[in-house]
């Protein structure tokens, strides 16, 4: 079983249909590109194959505990990565130093809330989403660029 576990997990997400986080991001402003990556997040914290593959890691995260670390690592890293560059490239606007930290912060309010709702079987209605995205966006915003 472990064999089987440690090897579909990973595989299954690695080849789940995930909009790239930055696919037209590149040039716009920042509150846009974050924008975009908020999405991205969103779809994939409340994608029902996501949901249902966090479920079962999750429910042998104690006996598999490497899969538990390769799964968030697969679902969240491109997110936090994607977020990094685009604060890299307006770090002129930014008040902060630590651009990985801040990276988290974010992808921790528009993914993990969603995944966490979503495992529950609760998932907001398009309008409800994009207005919590958005109020995501300006606070995080406001807590990192320059004033």
């Amino acid at each position: 079983k472990r064999e089987l576990f440690t090897t579909v997990i990973p595989w299954a997400l690695q080849n789940l249909n995930w909009l790239d986080p930055l696919e037209g991001a590149a040039g716009r402003d920042i509150e846009e590109a974050l924008q975009m990556i908020a999405r991205a997040a969103h779809e994939r914290a409340v994608d029902p194959e996501t949901v249902g593959l966090i479920r079962m890691v999750m429910a042998e995260a104690p006996r598999f505990t490497e899969v538990a670390l390769t799964s968030d690592e697969l679902i969240r890293s491109p997110l936090i990565t994607s977020v990094i560059d685009v604060l890299a490239a307006h770090t002129d606007q930014l008040a902060i130093d630590d651009l990985q930290t801040a990276a988290e912060q974010f992808i921790g309010l528009v993914h993990l809330m969603p995944l966490t709702f979503a495992a529950f079987g609760f998932r907001r209605n398009g309008a409800d989403a994009e207005a919590h995205l958005t109020a995501v966006v300006h606070t995080f915003l406001r807590g990192v660029l320059v004033r």
